[in-house]
C-alpha cells in the first residue's frame, strides 16, 4: 500500500535502533560516572525503541529495523540508524532515499536499503562529502544534492517544506527531491513553510482542517487560513525539555561530543519532542511523554493521545516522527484542497 499523508491509517513502518550499549563502551573513553550515566542511557533508549516496538505490533502494524552494521569504519565513528526520517520518505509506492553529508554517517542511511521491497532511488552522492563540521553545512557548499527528508510533510497532492533547510538540505538537494515527486505525481504542488531544519519539528498533520503547531497561524501558508490550528506555547516547549534526560545529563553531552563526535550534529533543547508525534490515523495519535494541555485540546476533537515514555531518547534528539519511517498506510491519493 502506498503512502500519501501523515494520517492515514498506518500498516508498515521503519524504526530506528542505536547500537548496543557494550559496543558502544568499547569505543568510547569513558570512565566512572560518565561511564555509568551514559551507560543507563543507552540501556534506556534502547528499552524504549522496543516498548514503541510493541506497542505498534499491538495494533497490528508491521515494524520493521534498520540492518545492523560496524559502528567504526575507516571514516571514524558512525552514527545509529536512530533517525529513519531524515534519509528515507516514502511517497506513493516509492521509497526516496536521501543522503548524508558526512561519509561516516553513510552507513546509517544504507542500514534500510533492503529491508523492504519498494522501489527505492537514492539521492546521489557523487562521492563527494563535507570535510568539516555539521555546523559548517549552514554555510559550506557540498557541491551535490544533500537534503534531509523529515523537511517535508506530506498531505495527499500537497507537499510542504522547511524554508530554511540549513544544515540539513542544499538547494540542489530539494531540487532532486522535489523532481522525484512530481514523477511520482505530476499534480503535486509545493508550499513553503517559514521553518528552519527539520519541518516536523515545526508542524504536525492531525487530520484534514485540524494542525498543531509552533508557528504562529498567521505565519502559516494561506493554505491554512480555515483550518483549525492548535498553537503549542514555548512555555511548554521548555517544560517538556526539563523532564528529559537530555537536561539530566546536559553536562555529559560535552564528554560524549568530544568521544563521539556525530552527537553534535543534534541539540535537544531546541526541540519540543510531545508535538513530534506519530499518527496512526485520523482519530490515533502517539505522542512521546505526557502534554496535558494539548491532550485535552485533542481529546475534545475526539482524537485519541497515546503516550509513551521517550525520556532517554531525547538525549539523542529523537523524537517519535524523528525515529519512524512509514512504508504503508492505507488510502488513495486524494486531493484535500
Amino acid at each position: 500500500m502506498p503512502v500519501w499523508t501523515e494520517f492515514q491509517p498506518l500498516r508498515s513502518i521503519i524504526l530506528g535502533n542505536l547500537f548496543p550499549t557494550d559496543e558502544l563502551m568499547l569505543h568510547l573513553n569513558l570512565r566512572d560516572k560518565w561511564s555509568d550515566a551514559f551507560r543507563y542511557i543507552n540501556d534506556q533508549s534502547l528499552k524504549e525503541l522496543d516498548d514503541i516496538a510493541s506497542l505498534l505490533m499491538s495494533r497490528g502494524i508491521e515494524v520493521l529495523r534498520p540492518k545492523v552494521y560496524n559502528f567504526s569504519s575507516c571514516y571514524g565513528l558512525s552514527g545509529p540508524s536512530l533517525s529513519p526520517r531524515d534519509w528515507l520518505l516514502a511517497y506513493g509506492d516509492v521509497v526516496l532515499q536521501g543522503n548524508d553529508a558526512f561519509p561516516n554517517h553513510n552507513m546509517r542511511t544504507a542500514s534500510t536499503l533492503g529491508i523492504h521491497d519498494m522501489q527505492t532511488i537514492s539521492m546521489p552522492t557523487n562521492d563527494i562529502w563535507c570535510n568539516g563540521n555539521f555546523d559548517d553545512l549552514e554555510k559550506y557548499d557540498l557541491g551535490r544534492p544533500y537534503y534531509h527528508t523529515a523537511n517535508i510533510l506530506r498531505y495527499g497532492n500537497d507537499i510542504f517544506y522547511a524554508s530554511l533547510p540549513g544544515r540539513t538540505g542544499n538547494r540542489s538537494g530539494f531540487e532532486w527531491i522535489s523532481r522525484q515527486i512530481r514523477k511520482i505525481n505530476n499534480n503535486a504542488r509545493f508550499h513553503i513553510v517559514e521553518a528552519d531544519e527539520h519541518l516536523d519539528g515545526h508542524i504536525m498533520f492531525i487530520k484534514p482542517g485540524l494542525l498543531v503547531s509552533l508557528i504562529p497561524q498567521s505565519h502559516l501558508p494561506d493554505f491554512f487560513s480555515k483550518w483549525e490550528v492548535i498553537v503549542v506555547e514555548e512555555p511548554d516547549k521548555r517544560k517538556a525539555y526539563s523532564m528529559s534526560l537530555a537536561h539530566k545529563y546536559k553536562k555529559l553531552n560535552p564528554i560524549v561530543a568530544r568521544e563521539y563526535a556525530w552527537f553534535m550534529q543534534a541539540n535537544p533543547e531546541e526541540t519540543w519532542f510531545t508535538m513530534n508525534g506519530l499518527s496512526l490515523d485520523e482519530n490515533t495519535v502517539i505522542f512521546p511523554g505526557f502534554d496535558a494541555n494539548l491532550f485535552n485540546k485533542l481529546e475534545k476533537r475526539s482524537i485519541e493521545c497515546i503516550s509513551v515514555s521517550m525520556k532517554a531518547l531525547t538525549f539523542w534528539d529523537a523524537g517519535l516522527h524523528c525515529c519512524t519511517s512509514e512504508l504503508s498506510r492505507i488510502g488513495t491519493l486524494e486531493d484535500y484542497k
